[in-house]
């Protein structure tokens, strides 16, 4: 048998899955809006937008990278702060 909690969850695990889930989709459509300004950006012959539009395309990508690893380790573990007064007890079943 598998390792169960012994209590409820605060926030259910698909609530962090769906987060996560919804950033990276934000994430992406962020990627490809970006490479369409900076392609119009060549198009009209300005390097230094494109330079900036890609620096801000990175950021994002990083920033939005960083959350959705952030969900998914609250997906797994929860909010240990919170449930279960700060330990996260197991217990088996």
């Amino acid at each position: 048998m598998g390792d169960s909690f012994a209590k409820e969850r605060f926030v259910s695990a698909s609530t962090w899955f769906r987060l996560g889930s919804v950033t990276v989709e934000t994430v992406i459509a962020l990627a490809l809006l970006a490479s369409a300004a900076s392609l119009f950006a060549v198009s009209i012959g300005d390097p230094e937008m494109v330079a900036l539009i890609g620096a801000g395309a990175v950021t994002v990508i990083v920033l939005g990278l960083a959350l959705a690893r952030l969900f998914s380790y609250l997906e797994i573990n929860g909010l240990p702060v919170i449930e279960n007064g700060g330990e996260l007890t197991r217990s088996r079943v």
